[in-house]
C-alpha cells in the first residue's frame, strides 16, 4: 500500500512541478514590463471624416502620415479575420506565440532545400516584429519570440489578433485591414467578402507582387492558390472582377478610396484639431459632423450654375453656408466654386472674409 501511494505521488510530481513552473513563468512575463507594447498600443490612427448620415467625406492620416484606420474586431467579417488566420498563422489559438509544430516542419522543408523557403513567424511574432523591428538572423529571430510569449502573456488572443490586423503592413504607405480595404475597394471593412479578403491577405508576404493595384494577375494567382489551401472555393473570374476595382487614378475626390468631399469642411476641422492639439488623430473611429452631403453637393451645383450666369459681371467665385436655426447645425459649408481652381484661388475659404455688403 506504502508502495502504491508513493509511487502516485511521484506521478503527481512529474505533473504538478512542471505545471507551477509554466503558471509561475505566465505571471512573471505578465508582471514583466513592456513600454514598447504599451507605446505601440497607443500609436496614432487616421479618423474618417463622416457627414450625418455616414457618408465618408474624408479620411485623415495618422500623424506619421501613414493610412492607418482603426476597426474592432467584432467589425471585422468572420470570414476576412478566417482567411487572415488561415493565411499567415492556422495554429493561432492553439499556440502560446510560438509554433513548435511550425518551427521543425519549416526547419525540416529549409534544410532539404538548402536554403530559406518556408518561415515560422506565427501572428504574434509578427505583431512583435512590429513593436520591437530587429536586423534578422538568429538574434533577432530569438528576441522576436520572447517578445511574441511576454505578448501572448499580457493580451488576450482578441486583444492580439485585434492589434494585428489594424496594422499589418500592406506597402504604399498603407497599414492594416480597414485602411487597406478602403485604398483599394472603396469600402469600411465590414463590407468585406471572402473574395476582396483573400486578394488582400496574400499581400503582406510580397506587396510589390501581389498587390491588385500594381499586378493583378499575380494577386489572382496567389489568391487562387490561398482559396485552395483554405477550402474557399473561390473562383478566378471573381477575384479578377474584384482585382479590377482596384485599378484606375487614384486620389479623385469622388473615388470612395481617397475621398476628398466637402474640402473647406473638413480642412477647417482638420486645422482646428491640429491648433487645438485635439486627440482626434489618435481615436479609433470615426468623426460624425452635422454636415449634410446631399445639400452639399446641391448647394455645389447652384453655386456653379449662378456663378455661369453672372460670369458677365466679372464674378467668377462664391461661397455658401447653411446653418440649421434651430440647433446652429452647419449642414453646408461650400468655401469657394472650387478648391482646386488657382486661377480664382480656391483653396481660400470665402465664408471666412468679411466683405463689403451689397
Amino acid at each position: 500500500m506504502w508502495i502504491i501511494r508513493f509511487s502516485l505521488g511521484g506521478k503527481r510530481k512529474l505533473v504538478v512541478i512542471p505545471l507551477c513552473c509554466i503558471v509561475l513563468f505566465a505571471l512573471f512575463l505578465k508582471i514583466l514590463p513592456f513600454p514598447e507594447l504599451e507605446a505601440f498600443q497607443d500609436r496614432s490612427y487616421g479618423t474618417v471624416i463622416c457627414d450625418r448620415n455616414g457618408n465618408v467625406l474624408r479620411v485623415l492620416p495618422a500623424d506619421d502620415g501613414v493610412k492607418r484606420e482603426w476597426a474592432s474586431l467584432n467589425e471585422s467579417p468572420p470570414g476576412a479575420i478566417k482567411i487572415f488566420i488561415r493565411a499567415e498563422d492556422r495554429r493561432f489559438y492553439f499556440h502560446a506565440g510560438v509554433d513548435i509544430f511550425s518551427v521543425a516542419g519549416s526547419f525540416l522543408r529549409n534544410r532539404k532545400a538548402g536554403r530559406t523557403v518556408s518561415g515560422a513567424s506565427t501572428i504574434t511574432m509578427q505583431l512583435a516584429r512590429l513593436i520591437r523591428s530587429h536586423g534578422g538572423g538568429f538574434s533577432g529571430k530569438a528576441r522576436e519570440a520572447w517578445d511574441a510569449l511576454r505578448i501572448e502573456a499580457k493580451l488576450s488572443k482578441k486583444e492580439i489578433l485585434e492589434l494585428w490586423l489594424n496594422n499589418i503592413p500592406f506597402g504604399s504607405n498603407i497599414e492594416g485591414l480597414p485602411a487597406i480595404t478602403r485604398s483599394r475597394f472603396g469600402r469600411f471593412v465590414n463590407q468585406l467578402d471572402e473574395t476582396r479578403s483573400a486578394l488582400l491577405a496574400v499581400i503582406p508576404r510580397r506587396p510589390g507582387l501581389y498587390d491588385p493595384a500594381v499586378n493583378p494577375d499575380a494577386a489572382v494567382l496567389a489568391a487562387l492558390v490561398l482559396s485552395e489551401r483554405c477550402g474557399l472555393g473561390l473562383n478566378e473570374r471573381e477575384l479578377r472582377e474584384a482585382a479590377d476595382e482596384t485599378s484606375g487614378a487614384f486620389f479623385s475626390p469622388m473615388d470612395p478610396r481617397t475621398p476628398f468631399l466637402a474640402p473647406h469642411f473638413t480642412e477647417r476641422l482638420a486645422g482646428d484639431f491640429r491648433i487645438s492639439q485635439s486627440p482626434v488623430h489618435g481615436t479609433k473611429g470615426k468623426l460624425t459632423t452635422t454636415l449634410d452631403l446631399s445639400l452639399q453637393r446641391f448647394a455645389e451645383e447652384q453655386l456653379s450654375l449662378e456663378l455661369s450666369r453672372v460670369s458677365r459681371n466679372r464674378v467668377s467665385n462664391g461661397a455658401i453656408l447653411a446653418i440649421e436655426n434651430e440647433t446652429g447645425a452647419v449642414r453646408v459649408y461650400v468655401g469657394s466654386a472650387s478648391w482646386f481652381d488657382e486661377t480664382i484661388s480656391g483653396i481660400i475659404v470665402g465664408i471666412r472674409f468679411r466683405g463689403q455688403p451689397g
